[in-house]
């Protein structure tokens, strides 16, 4: 099996983004501004992006998750050429510094990929052990 290793993602843990929503939701008052028309808010910001900054090929993924369930995934090959098919840019990285700009913090400090990945796949660890 061959697994793209040139495409850069940003897996992002749902409890990172969860707690993120979570701020912007109790910032939400200070996030509004007055619109021309004063009958109406705006959030100065219309998008706001949450991603985790740690990069990985899918191929590196499925690395680590076979080393976190203790899995052989020597047969997984890497594949170093962009896929075939519609045209994806290598780095498919979020600009979130519109979200921390509005939430007046620095980068929100996101669960490492590993210890993330670990705890996505617990559940699945011990299914496996039963079985």
């Amino acid at each position: 099996i061959r697994m793209d290793d040139w495409g850069l993602r940003f897996p992002t843990l749902v409890d990172d983004v969860a707690s993120v929503v979570q701020l912007l939701l109790d910032a939400k008052d200070d996030l509004r501004g007055q619109s021309k028309t004063k009958t109406k808010t705006k959030t100065r910001h219309s998008c706001f992006h949450v991603s985790s900054p740690e990069s990985c090929t899918k191929y590196k993924l499925v690395q680590l998750m076979g080393e976190i369930m203790n899995v052989d995934a020597s047969h997984v090959q890497a594949d170093s050429e962009p896929p075939v098919g519609a045209v994806r840019p290598k780095n498919t990285q979020l600009d979130c510094s519109g979200t921390w700009e509005a939430l007046g913090i620095q980068p929100y400090e996101f669960v490492p990929l590993r210890k993330g990945m670990a705890n996505a796949l617990e559940y699945f660890k011990g299914a496996m052990a039963i079985s």
